[in-house]
Order: structure tokens, then sequence, then C-alpha cells
């Protein structure tokens, strides 16, 4: 099912640091189905699977890290909508990511603010 044909919308968070999952969760409210994970070797298979309206993606992760998951998820799905999340926010790091295809960066730590914003900015979720 396309993304703007479901009602409910779908955001993925990839990040291993629970703490920081629990705060993405809280700050973009209750209005989502979230669905979370832990494991970079897993965030493809995950994105397949959801096929989510928002990813929240960690560049340091376990496995395979958010660099070439992004890369990967591109490749299948150009229309993703993927911002990248660290707290290595080096002008390397944010320049790079959206280079190759991030709608944006967000620095940890972060005010809830900056997520909401890129929530309303999804073009499938407005």
């Amino acid at each position: 099912m396309k993304r703007k044909a479901r009602v409910e919308k779908i955001i993925l968070i990839a990040d291993d640091d629970m703490y920081m999952r629990m705060l993405i969760k809280k700050g973009i409210g209750s209005h989502y189905t979230v669905q979370e994970v832990i494991h970079g070797s897993e965030i493809v298979a995950a994105y397949k699977k959801y096929l989510p309206d928002i990813l929240f993606l960690d560049i340091h992760m376990p496995g395979k890290d958010g660099l070439e998951n992004l890369e990967a998820i591109l490749t299948y799905d150009p229309q993703a909508y993927i911002i990248m999340l660290s707290s290595d926010s080096s002008p390397e790091n944010v320049i790079w990511t959206t280079k190759h295809g991030a709608k944006g960066f967000i620095a940890k730590p972060f005010a809830k603010d900056k997520l909401v914003e890129y929530v309303k900015k999804c073009p499938t979720i407005i």
C-alpha cells in the first residue's frame, strides 16, 4: 500500500539508544504509529516492511551505520523522507547526509520543536 493511501501515519525510529527513541516518541506525540529499530542491520528490512512516512535515522548504529542505510533506502525508495540524527553534527556529516538525500539533520541533544518541524514538513503527513 502506498503511503498517501494509508490512513495511519507511520514513523520509524532507528536508534540504538533507548532513551533517544523514547524522547523522539514523546516529542512527536501520539498521533502516529511508531516502529523502532535498534540495530543497523535491521533498518532496511524494517523500512521495506513498514514503508514509513518518516524515518528518523541515527548515524552511529551497531552493525551497519546510518550513512550506509541512508544510501540503501534511497536506492530502494528515492522518495523516502529521512531525517538524520547524531551527536556528531560536524559540518561534514550534515553536508554529506543532505547531499546524499536526507531531508534534514537533527543534532543531539535536540529540542522537541525540531522534531515537530520536520514532521510538519513531511509531504505524506500533511
